[in-house]
């Protein structure tokens, strides 16, 4: 048998809905470089639960979101051919969830440090890391 898979990513989003203490919130992704070409062309990844699991949405739809605890999320974004982006495991632990669930209108700016890729295995190697 054989099958296939297109447009990976929205069909994961109910891993992150069973989540506990998940929360949606109003998200900005500000990069640390300009980017070249549209903000519009550019896809997000989101990784929960030890890469088991990813959400994928593009950066003008990623108003709201929602987050949960996890100590192995992070955030992805390929610009390029050569660079990514990315919001470490590291950085997402240093959300303050409960700080976000007392506020009436809980926001988060997730700042996105560029990343060289240059092969699959430099990819690979940018998921795997904490």
């Amino acid at each position: 048998r054989t099958f296939e898979i297109n447009s990976t990513g929205c069909y994961n989003w109910d891993r992150i809905l069973k989540m506990e203490d998940n929360l949606m919130v109003k998200s900005k992704f500000k990069f640390d470089k300009k980017i070249e070409g549209e903000l519009s062309d550019i896809d997000i990844f989101y990784f929960v639960d030890n890469n088991k699991s990813f959400r994928k949405f593009n950066y003008n739809s990623a108003d709201s979101i929602m987050i949960a605890p996890d100590s192995t999320a992070k955030f992805i974004a390929v610009l390029s051919d050569t660079e990514a982006a990315v919001f470490s495991s590291t950085d997402y632990n240093k959300i303050n969830f409960e700080k976000l669930r007392k506020s009436s209108t809980p926001s988060y700016t997730f700042k996105m440090k560029t990343t060289s890729i240059n092969t699959k295995d430099d990819f690979e190697k940018l998921v795997s890391m904490n």
